[in-house]
Parts: C-alpha cells; structure tokens; sequence
C-alpha cells in the first residue's frame, strides 16, 4: 500500500464517522452528561481529538493511534492542549 491510498482510505473512513456523528448525535454547548462525547476539530472541521466526558472537566481520552498509549482520565484543558 502506498501513501496515495492511506491518504484516500483516511478521508473515506473520515467521511463515514462524519456522517455517523451528523446522523447520530447533536451538538450541545459543553458537555454536562456523563458520556458525552467531545470532539475537538482543526480549523478546517477534521476531527483531531476525542474523549468521553466523565464529570465536571473529566475527560477519558487516549493520547496517540500507538496502542501502547494508554487511555487516562484528564482535565479537558488538558486534553484540549495536547490537540
């Protein structure tokens, strides 16, 4: 497999969880609910973060695709400053 199609096959698998999410769920302000999903997004709407929240600014998030890294529970601050 070459670089071209790994580029092609991120953007396609991009589009499904885009549809999905659009389909699926609904934005809200901040997340208040046990198990709402944050996403945090480039300027240019591409996903490059995601946790669960937990409580108050709990997130469970996993830093890296490396299966090595663990998922951790952090502040959102945090979470949002390792995006």
């Amino acid at each position: 497999m070459n670089q071209t199609s790994r580029i092609r096959r991120a953007r396609a698998t991009e589009l499904i969880v885009a549809q999905y999410l659009a389909n699926n769920y609904y934005e809200i302000g901040k997340p208040s609910l046990t198990g709402d999903l944050v996403l945090l997004v480039n300027s240019r709407n591409v996903l490059v973060h995601t946790g669960v929240h937990l409580a108050g600014d709990v997130v469970y998030s996993k830093n890296g695709a490396n299966l090595g890294q663990p998922w951790v529970l952090m502040r959102e601050k945090d979470m949002i400053s390792v995006s």
